[in-house]
């Protein structure tokens, strides 16, 4: 756009709207889908909070992948991964991978979670400081939200919302795996009908 703005190309149609809609604090279109339409970007409704959220997943990735020995971080920000279900899915490859010995597969392995007591402060990727205990497997994620309810720090569980807010920060989760016991749905044996249950049935 700069180039475009000083001359140095041909300003196209394309420009011109991403042009208009920073101009406007909107998001560009361009931006945010493919020309086929097909979402590419997270969606916010003003510009400043996409490109805090572009920032902070920046800064969760970099560090990522700039930390001694590419260390993994302690917990993972999830609402910074725009494939979320992805990044679950490599969980369940590696942890498999790690029961290879056992003869684990991935047909046969279900997620497990456990909700943590303690809330990771914070929407974004930057735990920086803060005291979290890390799992010995699987991984740990904050960041997420709940709506039209609450988490009881004390109890465990949830409760009524007790605040006029239409969202509350959620507890911190472990994803974990188990493995699916053998013959987890078992056949009832077939029991034939009498003639009266038949027309009790039918009618």
């Amino acid at each position: 756009m700069v180039l475009a703005i000083d001359g140095q190309i041909i300003m196209t149609g394309e420009l011109v709207d991403c042009i208009n809609a920073i101009s406007d604090f909107r998001v560009p279109k361009k931006w945010q889908f493919d020309p086929t339409g097909v979402e590419i970007s997270w969606l916010t409704p003003s510009l400043a909070a996409w490109l805090k959220g572009l920032i902070d997943r920046h800064h969760q990735l970099n560090n990522w992948l700039t930390s001694p020995n590419r260390e993994r971080p302690v917990s993972f920000w999830l609402t910074g991964f725009f494939n979320p279900q992805g990044f679950l899915t490599s969980m369940k490859q590696e942890v498999t991978r790690c029961h290879r010995a056992e003869s684990w597969s991935l047909d046969e392995v279900d997620y497990k979670t456990d909700v943590q007591k303690d809330i990771i402060p914070g929407d974004d990727g930057r735990i920086e400081g803060k005291v979290i205990k890390s799992v010995d497997e699987g991984v740990l994620i904050h960041g997420l939200y709940l709506e039209g309810s609450q988490w009881h720090k004390v109890d465990r569980r949830f409760e009524e919302q007790t605040s006029k807010i239409c969202s509350s920060p959620s507890p911190s989760f472990t994803f974990q795996l188990n493995q699916q016991t053998k013959n987890r749905w078992t056949r009832l044996p077939q029991r034939r009908l009498t003639q009266d249950q038949r027309i009790r049935l039918t009618t």
